[in-house]
C-alpha cells in the first residue's frame, strides 16, 4: 500500500504487472486483485462479467450511500482514511487526528447528498408527466416505481454519481478533444460538416442523430480512448468462485483494472 502513491500510480501498476504477470493482488489495506492485461479484462469482464458483477459493499461504503445497492463512484484516496476511521476506532479519541480524517470527510461528503437531494427535489417541483422530459430527473420521474429498482433514493444515488463521476471526467476529456481537434484541423473539418449535414444549425442535435453521424461517435470514442483519464476502473467484487487465464479467484474478492490496458495496451491501436 505504501507503494502506490497516487501521482504514480499508473507506472506503479504497470511495474508490478511486468514483475508478477498480468493479474496480481494489492493490499490496499485489504486485499484486491488487479487485472493488467487487455485479454484478461475482457474474459473477466466481457466473457465472465457476472461473475464479477459484484460492488463494495464494506461499512465504509455503506456510510456514504442514499440506499442498497447504489453505484458509488468514491475517492480512494477519502476512502482509505475513511477505512483506517472505522477499522482503527481508537483514532476517533485523537481530537485533532479525529477532525481530519474522520469529521472533515463526513461533512464533506453530508454536504455533497445534500446538495444532491436540494437540486433534484426543485428539478421534481417543475416535473411534468404529460410533457418530453427535458432533464435525466424528469426520464427517471417518468419510470419512478415501474421497478422496485427505480426509486426516489436511487435517483439521487444516480445524481449523486454523475456529480462525483462528471465533474473532473467531463472537464479534462473536453481539454483533451480541443487540444486533438486543434492539432488535427483536417479531422475537424470532416467533423463540422458531418454535424452540419446532419443537424444543421437551425436546431440543436438529439440522440437520433447519432446513428447518422458514425464520424463524429468514432471521434468521441478516440478522444475518450486516447485521454485515458482515469489509472483504474471502478472496483468490483466477484459473486461466486471463478478463474481468470488460470487463476483462481474466490467468491467475495475486490478486483479492479488497469484502464490503459483496455484502451492503449492491445494490437491494432498505437500507445
Amino acid at each position: 500500500m505504501l507503494l502506490l502513491r497516487t501521482r504514480y500510480f499508473n507506472e506503479i501498476i504497470c511495474e508490478l504487472s511486468l514483475q508478477f504477470g498480468p493479474i496480481f493482488t494489492i493490499f490496499v489495506p485489504f486485499p484486491m486483485v488487479v487485472i493488467a492485461d487487455y485479454k484478461a479484462l475482457r474474459e473477466a469482464f466481457v466473457v465472465k462479467g457476472d461473475e464479477f458483477a459484484g460492488r463494495p459493499d464494506k461499512k465504509v461504503d455503506k456510510r456514504f450511500t442514499f440506499c442498497e445497492n447504489q453505484g458509488l463512484m468514491k475517492v480512494q484516496s477519502s476512502a482509505l482514511i475513511r477505512y483506517f476511521a472505522i477499522k482503527f476506532k481508537w483514532i476517533r479519541h485523537i481530537p485533532i487526528v479525529k477532525y481530519y480524517v474522520m469529521d472533515r470527510v463526513v461533512e464533506f461528503y453530508d454536504l455533497i447528498m445534500s446538495y444532491i437531494r436540494t437540486n433534484v427535489d426543485q428539478t421534481m417541483d417543475n416535473f411534468d408527466a404529460d410533457k418530453e422530459p427535458d432533464c435525466f430527473v424528469h426520464a427517471y420521474a417518468k419510470k419512478l416505481g415501474t421497478s422496485p429498482y427505480l426509486t426516489k433514493e436511487q435517483l439521487y444515488a444516480t445524481c449523486y454519481d454523475f456529480f462525483l463521476a462528471g465533474q473532473e471526467t467531463t472537464t479534462t476529456t473536453l481539454r483533451w478533444a480541443m487540444l486533438l481537434m486543434a492539432a488535427n484541423q483536417d479531422k475537424q473539418d470532416k467533423i463540422r460538416a458531418e454535424i452540419l449535414r446532419v443537424v444543421g444549425s437551425s436546431r440543436l442535435p438529439s440522440m437520433a442523430d447519432r446513428r447518422d453521424m458514425p464520424y463524429t461517435m468514432a471521434t468521441v470514442h478516440e478522444v475518450q480512448r486516447w485521454s485515458n483519464i482515469l489509472m483504474m476502473n471502478v472496483s468490483r467484487k466477484t459473486v461466486v468462485d471463478t478463474q481468470v487465464m488460470g487463476f483462481k479467484i474466490p467468491a467475495g474478492t475486490y478486483v479492479d483494472s488497469r484502464s490503459r490496458s483496455n484502451i492503449r495496451e492491445f494490437t491494432g491501436i498505437p500507445p
